[in-house]
């Protein structure tokens, strides 16, 4: 999804939505991450589930383009 966002591939729109979605998802993994080192799993868990739901939503943006 990155690659598409920097190739330009995507119209104008679903790249500003990909991007966001992205951005978010960049987020959560990052707060998973955190998390884990931290030992509070069940954040982690959370985190994870949606950086997963935000990626999948992203990558359904790309998949209709």
């Amino acid at each position: 999804m990155h690659w598409l966002l920097q190739t330009g591939t995507l119209p104008l729109e679903d790249r500003e939505q990909v991007r966001g979605l992205t951005t978010w998802a960049d987020a959560h993994y990052n707060e998973v991450l955190c998390s884990q080192r931290a030992g509070v799993f069940d954040v982690a868990l959370a985190s994870s589930e949606s950086a997963r739901a935000l990626s999948r939503s992203a990558g359904h943006v790309c998949r209709q383009s």
